[in-house]
C-alpha cells in the first residue's frame, strides 16, 4: 500500500481539453518537496483519505467532480478501502489536477485502472454523432500549459471519442502535434471487471533532437507481468530553443469523461471507471 504525500498547497483553475480545447488553465504553485529518500517521487495518491476524491490533488476541476468509491460500502478499491470514480453518468468534464514536486523531462506515471462490465468504446454511440472529447485517463502538462506560448505543451493518454483503443497525443505549443493510435483497448471484454496495472513512460528527449518517446506498459494483457504494449519512438518533442519551462510540471487524471451530455455514453449501462494507487516519478525505481 502506498502512502499519500502531503497535501498540495495551491489550486489550479479552469479546464482545458487536449487538441479540441475548451478553456484555459493557470499555472499552480509548486508542491511541497519530497524527502531525500524519495527524490525521484513527483506525486502519489492512494485515495485512502476516503472522505474526498482529491485529498492530495489541488482540486477537482470542472462541473463533474470525481467521487470516492469505498469497498466497505459496496464500492471498489485496488488496495486498502477507497479509489477514485469518475463523475455520475460519465457526462461531465470533471478531473483532478496537481502540480508535480519538481518539473521533469522524464516521467513514469503508474496507476491501477478498473473498467467495469458494460462499458462501451467508442465512447460516443453511434459514432456518427461523435464530437471531440473522449476518455482521458491522464495528462501531463508543462508549466506553461494554457499560456499560448511555444512552451505550452501537454501529453495526453486517452481514448478519442470515435475510437476503442488508447492513443498517445503530444501537443507542442508551436502547433506541432505527435500522435499514435495504439492497439490496446481498455474495454475489450477480456479487460473488463479487473484491475489493470498501467505504466506510462514519457521522455521529452533533448532540445532539437528526435530522441523523445512514449512507452506504455500493462500487466493484465501480458498475463500479470508488466510488459511493453506499445510505444512512440524517436520523436522531436522539444524544439531546439526549449528550456526547462517545457518540462512536465502538472498532471491531471480522469478528465473529460465523455465530455458533455451531448456526446457521453447514452447506450452504455456502466459509464464510469476507477483509478487507484497513482504514482508519478522521474525514474522507474522510486
Amino acid at each position: 500500500m502506498k502512502t499519500s504525500v502531503a497535501a498540495v498547497l495551491c489550486a489550479v483553475t479552469s479546464l482545458l481539453c487536449f487538441s479540441a480545447g475548451c478553456g484555459t488553465q493557470a499555472t499552480p504553485s509548486a508542491a511541497s518537496a519530497p524527502s531525500s529518500a524519495q527524490s525521484s517521487l513527483l506525486f502519489a495518491e492512494d485515495f485512502e483519505n476516503c472522505a474526498s476524491a482529491y485529498p492530495d490533488f489541488s482540486q477537482a476541476e470542472g462541473i463533474g467532480t470525481n467521487n470516492i468509491s469505498d469497498a466497505r460500502s459496496g464500492g471498489l478499491a485496488h488496495s486498502g478501502n477507497c479509489s477514485s470514480e469518475t463523475g455520475a453518468n460519465g457526462e461531465k468534464n470533471g478531473k483532478l489536477v496537481t502540480p508535480l514536486f519538481t518539473p521533469s523531462s522524464d516521467v513514469w506515471f503508474s496507476a491501477y485502472v478498473y473498467v467495469p462490465q458494460g462499458m462501451l468504446l467508442p465512447a460516443c454511440q453511434p459514432i456518427a454523432t461523435c464530437a471531440p472529447g473522449g476518455v482521458h485517463f491522464w495528462r501531463l502538462e508543462s508549466s506553461q500549459w494554457g499560456s499560448g506560448t511555444a512552451a505550452d505543451s501537454s501529453f495526453d493518454f486517452n481514448v478519442p471519442n470515435a475510437s476503442a483503443t488508447l492513443q498517445f497525443y503530444f501537443y507542442r505549443g508551436d502547433g506541432t502535434d505527435f500522435a499514435k493510435d495504439l492497439t490496446y483497448s481498455p474495454a475489450d471484454p477480456s479487460m473488463l471487471g479487473k484491475w489493470q496495472y498501467w505504466q506510462l513512460h514519457v521522455s521529452l528527449g533533448t532540445p532539437g533532437n528526435a530522441d523523445g518517446f512514449a512507452r506504455f506498459y500493462s500487466d493484465y494483457a501480458q498475463g500479470g507481468v508488466p510488459q511493453l504494449v506499445d510505444s512512440l519512438e524517436s520523436q522531436p518533442f522539444l524544439p531546439a530553443a526549449a528550456d526547462s519551462s517545457y518540462y512536465f510540471a502538472m498532471a491531471d487524471v480522469q478528465s473529460n469523461i465523455g465530455g458533455n451530455p451531448n456526446y457521453g455514453w447514452p447506450n452504455s449501462p456502466a459509464q464510469g471507471w476507477y483509478l487507484d494507487d497513482i504514482r508519478i516519478c522521474s525514474t522507474d525505481a522510486c
